[in-house]
């Protein structure tokens, strides 16, 4: 499968978001919320993450996650996550509540396209109490992209996390994912130095993946 097909079938099965053109969105992308060691930035900017969330919450927007919303490649499992950040999901779930959130998975989080993968990772930070508090909880969805609809306009919006662009990233994303994990991450750690797998760390995948999201969007009008 080509990435221009892998990009075709990501349109075709969008989730559908109906919204007005007075419609509040925030729109976040790669948090890569890690375990708060010294390989995760995340860490640096959770301060301010949460102050604008809280924001955005009080003042009615409806919250879209872009895509590695966690990190999944350097971190084996997902508690040490939850524990280190338990505010920020928190957060998160004041919107879920409301309905005002939604989330697509990118390569560093995407077990979660897996329902199963998402109620399991849930039952271990959230057990629920009874029958009803399950079924509220345990029907949150990931999902590999969105199209915003918007109300009396010919045009409409595309999200998606965009690894789609990148044959090896989503094609191989468990190679990836083995690389940076056993490999980029201790010398990461130890050095400083980058994943050099990742666009927004690497300059010449980044200019390959635009160029790709480019082509299609140009294809596609």
């Amino acid at each position: 499968m080509g990435m221009q097909t892998i990009l075709d079938s990501a349109f075709k099965n969008a989730k559908t978001i109906r919204i007005s053109k007075s419609s509040k969105i925030i729109l976040i992308s790669d948090l890569h919320k890690g375990d708060n060691s010294y390989a995760n930035d995340f860490s640096h900017n959770m301060h301010i993450y949460e102050h604008a969330l809280n924001q955005y919450y009080e003042n009615n927007y409806t919250y879209i996650e872009l895509g590695d919303g966690v990190e999944l490649w350097e971190n084996y499992s997902f508690e040490p996550i939850y524990k280190a950040y338990q505010s920020t999901f928190d957060l998160k779930k004041k919107f879920y509540d409301q309905q005002r959130l939604h989330l697509i998975w990118g390569n560093h989080d995407m077990i979660f396209r897996d329902p199963k993968a998402v109620e399991k990772i849930l039952y271990k930070v959230y057990k629920p109490k009874n029958i009803r508090q399950k079924e509220a909880l345990y029907d949150l969805q990931y999902h590999e992209s969105i199209l915003l609809e918007i109300e009396n306009c010919e045009k409409n919006i595309f999200l998606l996390h965009g690894h789609q662009a990148d044959w090896f990233n989503y094609r191989f994303w468990k190679m990836s994912r083995f690389f940076v994990r056993y490999f980029w991450r201790p010398i990461q750690k130890g050095f400083g130095v980058k994943d050099p797998t990742s666009p927004a760390k690497n300059y010449k995948t980044l200019v390959r993946v635009e160029e790709n999201l480019a082509q299609w969007i140009l294809k596609k009008r």
